[in-house]
């Protein structure tokens, strides 16, 4: 589930490289709905991972994105 995705980020990604990888997903877009809405899904997992797009956003400015 959700839980064991968040560990498992937390365990091979920093922080940033998290922030960054959702800043990336953001605007991402295919010609599939279902495929869009899965990508949302996981950018949210990202995010929260990070403990919300607030903190997710002070890391991507801190990185340049």
């Amino acid at each position: 589930g959700s839980a064991a995705l968040a560990d498992a980020l937390r365990e091979n990604l920093s922080p940033e490289a998290v922030a960054a990888i959702a800043s990336w997903l953001q605007p991402a877009s295919t010609n599939d709905p279902k495929v869009n809405r899965e990508i949302r899904w996981f950018s949210e997992q990202l995010a929260q991972a990070l403990g919300g797009w607030d903190q997710q956003s002070r890391l991507a400015e801190d990185l340049g994105l």
